[in-house]
């Protein structure tokens, strides 16, 4: 750790006083212009609006009673049955064809609305079928991009997608996948396991910081190694998409995330431990400069409305990914405000605070009444998302609010835990690259991986 610090202080002078890294030839770009500006009072601003949303209790819109979890868990468990056996079909039985009679996924939106359906959080079919013809552009896109790259990263990726889809239906415009949303949106993938990987070395990762940073900033220089060639590639395809002259806040906008990655690089693995008001910072600051990003790949151009939904969106969907990865980062010794906390305090308060924040940005930013149905959709989707992360590290919180927080589960939380073991082991066996999957069948394995994934 000591020369990793040394190293970093030879490339970059820090001041750890005011938290701020000096541009020093690495590894922070300067070319934010006035959207850094703009960046800072955003994040002031959320930070102020997080400090005044209470701890209480927050209220949902639903509840559901032991008999309606068990309907629910039948239900969704021949979905899924269903599913497994069209995916276990010998590959000469299998079509790619949207005809296909036993393929469960053969009428995609009826599929995804039944999947909805059962949770009570139905989805306009309108919306549903842009949104899955979306995902299966993309799909197709890193297929003929990079057949190998695993589904983990894929599924990484695809949720961008879905966030920029909803970002397209907020913002009036047509949903679909563009080059420049499927670029950026596998753009991070690649960076940011470089970045986190434990098994790369400092010099490495400050490297391809340096290249990239130079990349982003309109350098023609042709990347070195496989990984790099590829990341330059995408660049390219968001430069095909959005003149540099014309439109400079895509290319600064970009800039700002890699900012924020840096900083977050710095600060936690290298530097010193931040505080809890300083990682809080960092949270906001990636999350909102990523949802900023998405917003100018989209258009080119924000408002300031535009660029304060963007923000206050990004800040909380940092944070749902902090409290559903907590355990993980805490082996990782990655610091955010959730691992910083677990297993010191209940996380009850900082749950509600969190449920309470999507609400309220969700009101201010996101209530046209044009797409109300869409964002109230949008709404309990956040919140099922983090209390299924409560019932799947229930250690980490009072077990009276464990049991208070289940009832507004659609399933239960015994059931949840058993379904991850289950598919686990169904598809422990099994490769896991987006070519071995028809594009439906990938797409849906992508939509799930959450379930999949192990809790405590």
């Amino acid at each position: 750790m000591e020369k990793g610090y040394k190293r970093i202080k030879s490339y970059c002078e820090y001041d750890v006083a005011s938290g701020d890294g000096v541009e020093s030839g690495f590894p922070l770009s300067d070319k934010t212009d006035c959207l850094g500006d703009v960046l800072n009072r955003l994040k002031r601003d959320h930070l102020n609006i997080w400090d005044d949303t209470p701890e209480r209790f927050p209220v949902f819109h639903k509840h559901y009673s032991s008999e309606e979890q068990f309907r629910n868990e039948k239900e969704i468990g021949m979905l899924i049955e269903s599913f497994f056996q069209h995916l276990e079909k010998p590959q000469s039985r299998k079509t790619d064809s949207l005809e296909g009679v036993q393929n469960p996924l053969s009428q995609p939106g009826s599929f995804v609305q039944r999947l909805t359906g059962v949770i009570g959080n139905n989805l306009n079919e309108f919306y549903s079928e842009k949104i899955i013809h979306s995902s299966q552009v993309f799909l197709n896109k890193v297929k003929r991009f990079d057949p190998c790259l695993e589904v983990d990263s894929v599924y990484q990726a695809l949720r961008n997608i879905w966030i920029m889809n909803s970002l397209q239906i907020s913002m009036g415009l047509q949903v679909d996948c563009t080059d420049s949303m499927f670029a950026y949106s596998l753009l991070y993938p690649y960076t940011d396991n470089l970045m986190d990987s434990r098994f790369q070395t400092v010099k490495k990762k400050l490297d391809m910081s340096i290249s990239l940073k130079n990349r982003l900033e309109g350098s023609s220089q042709p990347g070195k190694g496989d990984l790099e060639q590829k990341i330059f590639r995408l660049i390219e395809q968001i430069e095909s998409e959005f003149s540099r002259r014309q439109f400079p806040e895509v290319f600064q906008s970009l800039l700002l995330i890699y900012n924020a990655q840096i900083k977050s690089l710095f600060r936690q693995q290298y530097l010193r431990s931040p505080g809890f008001r300083e990682i809080l910072e960092i949270s906001f600051e990636k999350g909102g400069s990523s949802v900023l990003a998405d917003g100018y790949l989209l258009s080119g151009k924000l408002s300031a409305q535009q660029q304060a939904a963007c923000f206050g969106w990004g800040s909380f969907l940092q944070l749902s990914d902090d409290i559903q990865d907590v355990i993980m980062d805490k082996k990782n010794r990655h610091q955010t405000i959730f691992s910083q906390v677990a297993e010191k305090y209940p996380l009850d308060g900082l749950a509600n605070k969190l449920l309470n924040y999507i609400n309220r940005i969700v009101n201010m930013y996101l209530s046209d009444t044009e797409i109300s149905d869409y964002m109230q959709f949008s709404l309990n989707n956040f919140y099922i998302m983090i209390i299924e992360a409560i019932g799947k590290n229930p250690r980490l919180y009072s077990r009276e609010y464990v049991d208070k927080i289940e009832s507004h589960s659609p399933f239960s939380f015994e059931y949840l835990k058993k379904s991850r073991k289950r598919l686990i082991k169904r598809l422990k066996n099994k490769r896991r690259y987006i070519t071995d999957l028809d594009t439906l069948s990938a797409g849906f394995l992508t939509m799930t991986s959450r379930l999949h994934e192990t809790g405590t």
